[in-house]
């Protein structure tokens, strides 16, 4: 399976891309659709896992809630059927998506919208209510965080390349610090073990 080809668990969004291009060109590429599905889950999870919480991350949550329905749209393509559990995890990719701090995802919400009045009818409003709140403090939290990353990105680069390894100019760290005061503040309204997690990935 593709948990045995998984990268150290390091934050860095490059370095998952090339474990997924590898699982799509080396272990799926060949597979029948519902198997390859089944395959690139997995890798998703784990990368999702790892660096979801980056702002960058948007494009990869969509395939990921986009592979996930893949399931019950088949089922209901072929007639079936549509089990609980598939729904469940189909409205569990959105909430984890919508939620994650990810840029970008404006479409994906529409599409979750939809999905949830289709699916649950006269209680949609009241199923959508907690996600819809949490995922509107988290577009507004990437929002911040994406000024946030903007010049701790630019500062790396002017470094990269005119100080050793492991030595910080004095404007990395201090971008560094806005970016971990920020974290500190809470603005997504995290519960604790998630605020830990947030502030651990930062």
């Amino acid at each position: 399976g593709v948990s045995a080809l998984r990268p150290p668990p390091l934050p860095q969004l490059p370095l998952w891309h090339l474990f997924l291009k590898f699982v799509r060109e080396h272990k799926v590429a060949q597979l029948e659709r519902s198997a390859a599905r089944a395959q690139l889950v997995p890798a998703l999870e784990l990368l999702l896992e790892a660096v979801g919480a980056d702002p960058s991350a948007g494009p990869l949550w969509t395939e990921y809630v986009s592979l996930t329905a893949a399931a019950e749209a088949g089922a209901e393509a072929d007639g079936a059927l549509v089990s609980a559990a598939e729904l469940s995890a189909t409205r569990k990719a959105y909430q984890a998506a919508l939620t994650s701090c990810a840029a970008g995802l404006d479409g994906l919400l529409r599409e979750y919208e939809a999905w949830e009045t289709r699916t649950s009818g006269s209680q949609a409003k009241a199923m959508m209510h907690d996600t819809l709140e949490k995922a509107a403090a988290a577009r507004k939290a990437s929002r911040e965080r994406l000024a946030l990353y903007a010049p701790l990105r630019a500062a790396a680069a002017v470094a990269h390349g005119h100080f050793p390894p492991g030595v910080a100019t004095p404007r990395l760290l201090a971008a560094w610090r806005k970016l971990w005061a920020y974290e500190a503040s809470n603005a997504q309204r995290l519960d604790p073990p998630k605020l830990a997690a947030r502030m651990r990935f930062a």
